[in-house]
């Protein structure tokens, strides 16, 4: 093997690394950009909110602003008697 194809697998890997590692790093941090979750339940004829927070709820007033996810949740099926 060739001193150059040696450097050029070196560098394959080392790209190759690099870009693993963003794309793991943007898996396990993609929800820290937000301050908790929003879940809405749409039963009968009303909406149902649920707010799950992922911190101390006072450090939220020291805050500027508070961003949340939304997440639409499915309506329980009800079990017949």
């Amino acid at each position: 093997m060739s001193t150059l194809s040696i450097v050029l697998l070196g560098v394959g890997l080392f790209y190759l690394g690099m870009g693993a590692g963003v794309y793991l790093q943007k898996i396990i941090y993609r929800n820290s950009d937000f301050d908790g979750i929003i879940t809405v339940l749409a039963e009968d004829d009303k909406l149902i909110y649920s707010l799950e927070l992922d911190s101390n709820p006072e450090l939220l007033m020291f805050k500027n602003e508070v961003i949340f996810k939304v997440r639409i949740s499915e309506p329980k099926t009800k079990v017949a008697e």
